[in-house]
């Protein structure tokens, strides 16, 4: 396991550098983490698709169009899910355990009524499975 000190943040993770992380307002004014992965930007909405967090999986990772179609082996998923969920819908996604549980925080917040934007304190470790 790995420790990532980048910007404001620390997280730990066994596969990818999470920094920059923040609770923020989309323009619906939905509630949504932002952070960066290895310094690629990532904007995940708290509304996600149940199938891929059943899995620990969570969508948001950002790409310009013409990367997309290289990116059927994608760095930030390191399970196997098929059949179930094709590598075609786990462009964008990732099952980081650091990134999941930074998630499932703000998501406990919003459904406690204590989200706050703004940036994150450093996270300790993943949850254990």
């Amino acid at each position: 396991m790995n420790a990532a000190r980048k910007g404001r943040l620390l997280v730990w993770s066994e596969n990818v550098n999470i920094t920059n992380v923040e609770w923020v307002q989309d323009r619906r004014g939905r509630c949504a983490l932002e952070l960066r992965l290895d310094g690629r930007s990532a904007h995940f909405d708290s509304s996600q698709r149940s199938s891929l967090l059943d899995r620990g999986i969570i969508a948001g990772i950002s790409y310009l169009r013409s990367e997309r179609r290289d990116l059927m082996l994608n760095p930030y998923v390191h399970g196997s899910y098929g059949p179930a969920i094709n590598s075609e819908e786990l462009v964008g996604c990732t099952d980081d355990a650091g990134v999941f549980t930074v998630f499932t925080e703000m998501c406990n917040a919003i459904r406690n009524g204590t989200w706050v934007a703004g940036a994150r304190q450093p996270s300790a470790q993943p949850l254990s499975a």
